[in-house]
């Protein structure tokens, strides 16, 4: 059955998602297009509700791929299926504009902190009152190119699974782990015991003396 209105409960229920305080009472999150489903696909996710366009899909070989991966009998046996979609559906159900063919709610990744102490010499990063979600979204996908192995968000830091922080992370919250604190003596006790040295805890600041590329950053 074709999706089509705009008042379908279903669309309207991920359009919800949009706001924080709906996405964490059901602890799902917004994913559109096409690269961004199939970063989650490849994590090992599965979107627990998922609306597509087998028309806007097939445009590109990418998108075709994707219908695929999301339709085949294998892949949806034993899961939630996705469910066919108008455009205009679609467009209510997400963020974007001009939609890309598929929309989807995943389960938010539940991150233990003790997977930060995997690895030698780790490597961290706290974000402290980001609160432009572009900006967000950027750091963590540039978080996860320079190697950090997991990012602690301050409370007063924009919802990192606001839907342009997930567009700018591109896949990033799939493979990333992104750690929230209440406040900073949860942040200290994290870093501390992902082994962290006090010595080797820097901190950056617009107003700082010190210019970034005059540090020596040699070393763990």
């Amino acid at each position: 059955m074709l999706i089509d209105s705009p008042a379908n409960p279903t669309v309207k229920a991920m359009k919800s998602l949009e706001q924080p305080r709906f996405a964490r009472q059901r602890m799902q999150f917004l994913v559109e297009g096409v690269r961004a489903v199939e970063d989650g696909l490849r994590a090992g996710f599965w979107p627990e509700v998922c609306l597509y366009s087998p028309d806007l899909l097939k445009r590109t070989e990418r998108g075709a791929a994707l219908l695929r991966s999301l339709t085949s009998p294998t892949a949806v046996r034993n899961r939630t299926e996705p469910m066919e979609a108008s455009e205009r559906a679609l467009a209510a159900a997400g963020t974007t504009q001009h939609p890309q063919g598929v929309v989807a709610a995943f389960r938010m990744p539940s991150w233990e902190a003790l997977e930060l102490t995997a690895g030698i010499d780790p490597l961290l990063l706290v974000c402290d009152n980001i609160q432009d979600p572009g900006n967000l979204g950027t750091i963590l996908r540039t978080a996860e190119a320079a190697g950090v192995q997991a990012v602690i968000v301050s409370p007063q830091c924009v919802d990192q699974f606001n839907p342009k922080v997930v567009r700018a992370a591109m896949g990033a919250h799939f493979r990333l782990p992104v750690l929230e604190e209440a406040d900073w003596k949860g942040i200290s006790t994290a870093v501390q015991q992902a082994g962290v040295p006090l010595a080797s805890v820097v901190a950056t600041d617009a107003a700082a003396e010190q210019p970034y590329d005059r540090v020596d950053w040699a070393g763990p």
